[in-house]
């Protein structure tokens, strides 16, 4: 049996509780309770192999658990355990730590070196610390590290622990307070117990945060200039009860965004002093600051210079960037600029010195130079926009009824038809395009010469056959865009895409597509057909699926075209002579077996368009509104 120093004892349980465990094991009269109390610990020979006694270097071995080098593990950007030593040749890692017993400690206090922070903030702990005055205890604190100075960020008093909590954001600070560790006498005569590790203040972002930001800014901004000063804004005096520190992604793009919609014109930022090291949630700032010119990054901690990237689009003429770690390793000071100027072609300052101007052509600042705007439609010959319309209205009507065998007049006799289908990793097996994988000719999917020969089908037929193999769908014309290429009497090339959803009678799995078809029209008697034809459906992305059918109701394609598109039909779509409406007529009345007067009847009224005409008879067939008499021959 035998004491231990200061009254403490081997304790248990999670490791991370370590602080606890520390502070509380320490010997203070402060504490109260039963001081005459012995703690001990056993020793049982019976656990060791061949009941051998224990000798002297294993059992300092036991007693010395908290002093092996070791880091600590805890909370957001914390140290690591990394204690690893050799015994005999052999790696040993943690072999000196009991099942239960604290991580050791000895870098987060006394005398220890305190490990660098990436983030530079540390979080500084005083045991009965709250029993005393704060001035009290800072100023004992600034005596002891003077010359040095430092302010306590998010000072944090519990009364229930006792404990004393803040932040100091300079690592040669931390490191002199963690020294001081037990060299402090209070007034009372105790000596003040400090432990130091790398930590991150946490924060709540919430709208009260947001206005105090928003208020700090308006005192740093200079409307003359344009210039928006946010040097150390963590440390602003408006902010000293909240950690608001840019470096932090959420604060980043909150601060972004209040800038955005407060003072979009924005010419000049400056973040010197913000220890940031990364940029990635600055993706997208060129577009809400798009006429930002200066920007200071100075005295950050950013390592990369390929961080920068996630700055690309802004139109920068001054840069600064002097006093990151990155800047310590740039040997080639005319490669250092050429690079920058990759990410910023108008760059003209860097780093305080004025660079030459560069060499380019800046024709998109010419407003004469600058492309076309996007169209929703291309119509190589607005002259085709009524053919096509009318031509995809009776295609997709056909398509999304339950009988596509209607769709073979729509073919040409020698038809070619192939279709291809991706799908995108991150689906659920029920929406992957299964039924579109099993008949589709994906190159790079190869299965052999021929299969792939046999993939590509020939002739109306099999056309068809294959797309009544297809899921039942239902299109959303609204979604439709169409590209017209080719516009000829003897030739018409289109593209469309869209949008469409596979028919089930249970709504959640009617799963949204979207779809290209690539089309080769012909003329052929008196109509049109498809010649050639390429399909293509992928899953629709998430906006594609959440915007999908929310127009209105329509029953043909939306086509874009000038108001100014002439209103007298052309050749190509212009009423067939008699011979031809007597042709029509005739395979009308044996497609329909309705009588012959019926059947021109029936043209006449679709204006001799024959695929309109057998859609239309099918639809009032299956309502029974079609008269007895026209079927009387």
């Amino acid at each position: 049996m035998m004491q231990r120093r200061g009254g403490g004892k081997f304790r248990g349980g999670n490791r991370y509780n370590y602080y606890s465990d520390r502070f509380q094991s320490e010997h203070d009269d402060r504490s109260g309770g039963n001081k005459t109390e012995i703690k001990r610990v056993t020793f049982k020979t019976g656990r060791h192999i061949n009941n051998r006694n224990i000798n002297d270097n294993k059992l300092k071995a036991f007693l010395d658990d908290e002093d092996m080098v070791g880091e600590l593990t805890q909370g957001e950007g914390s140290q690591r355990l990394s204690g690893e030593f050799k015994r005999g040749g052999t790696n040993f890692r943690n072999r000196r730590n009991r099942k239960g017993s604290p991580i050791p400690g000895r870098h987060v206090g006394g005398s220890g070196k305190l490990i660098q922070h990436p983030m530079g903030w540390y979080q500084v702990t005083i045991q009965h610390g709250a029993k005393y005055e704060k001035n009290i205890v800072l100023k004992l604190l600034l005596d002891g590290v003077s010359p040095s100075i430092f302010i306590p960020n998010y000072f944090k008093a519990d009364m229930d622990t006792k404990l004393v909590n803040f932040f100091v954001d300079d690592y040669e600070v931390a490191q002199k307070i963690m020294r001081l560790d037990r060299k402090i006498e209070l007034p009372d005569g105790f000596q003040i117990m400090i432990r130091v590790r790398g930590c991150v203040p946490q924060t709540k972002l919430d709208a009260t945060v947001k206005e105090r930001m928003k208020n700090a800014m308006v005192k740093r901004y200079n409307q003359a200039t344009k210039a928006l000063d946010l040097t150390k804004f963590h440390a602003d005096p408006d902010l000293t009860e909240t950690f608001c520190a840019l470096s932090r992604p959420p604060i980043m793009s909150a601060a972004i965004d209040i800038i955005a919609e407060n003072i979009p014109d924005l010419e000049a930022l400056n973040l010197n002093d913000n220890k940031l090291n990364m940029l990635d949630h600055l993706k997208g700032i060129a577009s809400k600051l798009s006429h930002l010119k200066i920007l200071y990054l100075g005295n950050n901690k950013i390592f990369m210079l390929n961080s920068l990237d996630s700055l690309r689009g802004l139109p920068l003429v001054e840069l600064f960037l002097d006093g990151n770690p990155f800047r310590k390793r740039v040997r080639d000071q005319a490669n250092y600029v050429s690079e920058l100027r990759k990410k910023f072609p108008k760059l003209l300052k860097l780093d305080g010195a004025e660079l030459g101007p560069t060499i380019g052509f800046d024709v998109a600042d010419e407003p004469s130079k600058q492309l076309p705007p996007w169209k929703a439609a291309y119509l190589c010959d607005p002259s085709g926009s009524e053919l096509v319309q009318k031509f995809l209205e009776q295609y997709f009507i056909l398509y999304d009824s339950d009988n596509r065998q209607q769709l073979l007049e729509a073919y040409h006799e020698q038809a070619i038809f192939s279709l291809t289908a991706t799908n995108n990793q991150h689906y659920t097996p029920e929406e992957k395009l299964h039924a579109y994988w099993k008949v589709g000719r994906n190159l790079h999917h190869p299965r052999g010469f021929d299969y792939r020969l046999h993939s590509i089908k020939r002739g109306k037929l099999n056309v068809v056959a294959l797309l009544t193999e297809l899921p039942p769908s239902r299109h959303d014309p609204q979604s439709f865009a169409v590209d017209l290429t080719v516009f000829t009497p003897q030739l018409v090339v289109l593209t469309v895409t869209g949008l469409f959803k596979e028919r089930n009678s249970n709504p959640r799995q009617e799963y949204t597509r979207a779809f290209q078809r690539t089309m080769v029209i012909v003329p052929n008697n008196g109509g049109f057909c498809i010649k050639n034809e390429l399909l293509h459906v992928n899953n629709a992305s998430q906006s594609q699926a959440r915007n999908a059918f929310k127009g209105p109701v329509a029953t043909s394609p939306q086509m874009t075209s000038p108001s100014s598109l002439p209103t007298t039909p052309q050749q190509a779509v212009s009423a067939p002579d008699d011979a031809t409406k007597m042709q029509m007529i005739q395979a009308m009345s044996q497609q329909s077996n309705m009588n012959i007067e019926w059947s021109r009847k029936c043209l006449e009224e679709t204006s001799w368009d024959f695929q309109r005409a057998i859609f239309v008879f099918s639809e009032l067939f299956k309502q029974n509104k079609i008269p007895p008499e026209a079927f009387v021959k």
